[in-house]
């Protein structure tokens, strides 16, 4: 434990791997369990969580089963296991959603529903959020919903931007200024462009980020080159015939051209 603390966590492994956390008093095997979980999570993902469910076992209502969880939700997503990640989800949110340490798991929720976008229906997500607080609520789904337009995922973005449009019970406020940004961009593909950039035009850009400025501002160039009148060819080509014109003038002047006179009219070609 104190080489996983002081930062040698190949030492850990070694030194943790002969000691079975369930041998041992509770209060050890817990944080033992918790360790080794927590160190064996790249290598063998399955064996982490088993422990990680030792360590809940264990220790339950702590900050220790806080920990468990939190870590179980982003391993089960990095394995593709839906219903491993729902589940524990599903406990944290009941028991843990309060915990100064909440932030991480928001971090790894988001993060696990766009890696399991394919797996995980509409309807789960909905039922785990559903026991959030609605300001938290409303924070998760425009964290999704940026998420999944900047990944191109239109499905998911159009629902997690329409839940935060819509609010607990319909009684959300649609003028979010972030919610209108990304439910735009879920539709670019699919509404009609006119449509899409009356949209984006009325968002006050005043009340978003940063790096939401710089996303609407990205939406509306590509709207605008959409829209955009083609180019004629014409003033592009013209260019190079008027190069080819002048080439051809001057190889004309040069064959006619005293200090050119040994070289052959053609290159390549010697006259007879």
């Amino acid at each position: 434990v104190v080489a996983y603390l002081n930062g040698r966590p190949a030492n850990a492994i070694e030194m943790l791997k002969p000691i079975d956390p369930m041998s041992v008093p509770p209060d050890i095997g817990a944080f033992l369990a918790l360790v080794k979980g927590s160190l064996l999570a790249a290598d063998d993902p399955a064996q982490a969580l088993a422990l990680l469910d030792e360590a809940r076992l264990l220790s339950p209502g702590t900050l220790v089963e806080e920990a468990a969880l939190r870590r179980s939700v982003g391993i089960a997503a990095a394995q593709g296991d839906a219903a491993r990640f729902a589940l524990a989800s599903t406990q944290y949110v009941a028991s843990y959603l309060y915990s100064p340490y909440a932030s991480q798991f928001a971090d790894a929720f988001v993060s696990g529903v766009i890696t399991l976008h394919m797996a995980i229906s509409q309807d789960k997500i909905a039922d785990i959020t559903s026991m959030m607080d609605p300001e938290r609520e409303k924070v998760i789904y425009l964290r999704i919903a940026r998420h999944a337009a900047i990944d191109g995922m239109t499905e998911l973005s159009a629902f997690a931007a329409a839940k935060a449009e819509l609010g607990r019970n319909g009684g959300g406020s649609q003028d979010d200024p972030r919610s209108q940004l990304y439910s735009s961009l879920s539709t670019m593909t699919s509404a009609s462009v006119d449509e899409v950039r009356a949209k984006l035009g009325k968002i006050d850009r005043g009340k978003l980020s940063q790096n939401d400025r710089d996303l609407l501002d990205a939406a509306q160039a590509v709207a605008g080159e959409v829209v955009a009148p083609v180019k004629t060819p014409a003033k592009v080509e013209a260019a190079p015939a008027a190069a080819k014109g002048d080439e051809a003038k001057a190889a004309a002047e040069a064959s006619t051209d005293p200090a050119n006179a040994d070289l052959p009219p053609v290159e390549g070609a010697m006259p007879d």
